[in-house]
């Protein structure tokens, strides 16, 4: 399957997946050479180049590394195994998006340990993956791709780095990858009530004993009602707030992603 022709049959938009991107650039402050390991059309490339931050890409899709060059980047085509093989601390950053999950567990830890290779020691990392907390990946946006194999989580991410020889290891979500929630939230809020209020007279036809039993139930029957509405305020209250609390988070970010930096070499005793 072309991973182009998918993109293009599915709508993905070039410029959104930029947006989401740019999230990722500051991360590279200060490197001068970075490799994105499954550049796809080149977004980050570009978004790394806006910065003035010099990038090249490797993928294994002919349309996409095609599409890459006519933008004017610097992308090979090539099995990214393979390239990194062959490229031994050779980049003081290298980042992957979207490109772990269509791997199983041994060939994506493969992966990481061939990209720790590839860095110069103390260059960076960054893998950026779907978010298996989001409910809108696990509906249906995971399915879409017919090349996917599981998800990894920010933990699972962390551990895998770790074991491929990173350290400094920090991760979280893109908030420019969000799916939004299915309904307002606000429109959840409850708006406060003020306490009932009776009507301040009786009858001035009735007697003092009249008027008197005819207020004390007054205030009697309000005080009830008060307690009563109140109660189900509070209670409509802590449902409102619970379902958006719920709509929080399953409506979280759809992408997550994991960073690390290659250690520095021991200082001589």
């Amino acid at each position: 399957m072309s991973e182009a022709s998918f993109y293009s049959f599915m709508g993905f938009d070039s410029a959104r997946a930029r947006k989401a991107r740019a999230f990722y650039v500051p991360l590279f402050r200060g490197c001068r050479n970075v490799l994105d390991v499954g550049c796809g059309r080149g977004e980050f490339l570009e978004e790394l180049g806006a910065a003035g931050i010099p990038g090249v890409g490797v993928d294994q899709d002919a349309e996409m590394v095609a599409a890459a060059r006519k933008a004017g980047l610097m992308v090979e085509l090539a099995d990214a195994f393979a390239f990194l093989r062959r490229s031994p601390s050779s980049f003081d950053g290298i980042f992957s998006a979207h490109l772990i999950e269509h791997l199983p567990y041994d060939r994506a830890a493969e992966l990481l340990g061939l990209c720790c290779q590839a860095l110069r020691p103390g260059g960076r990392i960054v893998v950026c993956t779907p978010n298996s907390a989001s409910l809108p990946t696990l509906q249906h946006q995971f399915w879409w791709e017919p090349t996917h194999v599981r998800l990894y989580d920010i933990e699972l991410l962390r551990f895998m780095l770790a074991e491929a020889g990173f350290t400094d290891l920090a991760g979280g979500e893109n908030p420019d990858n969000h799916p939004g929630s299915p309904v307002d939230l606000e429109a959840l809020t409850v708006s406060k009530i003020e306490p009932l209020r009776g009507p301040r007279r009786v009858v001035r036809r009735m007697g003092r004993v009249g008027r008197t039993l005819a207020n004390t139930f007054r205030r009697s029957r309000t005080e009830q009602l008060d307690q009563r509405t109140q109660a189900d305020h509070h209670h409509l209250t802590v449902v409102a707030e619970s379902l958006k609390e719920l709509l929080r988070q399953l409506y979280v970010s759809s992408e997550v992603y994991v960073s690390g930096r290659k250690s520095e070499p021991a200082a001589p005793a």
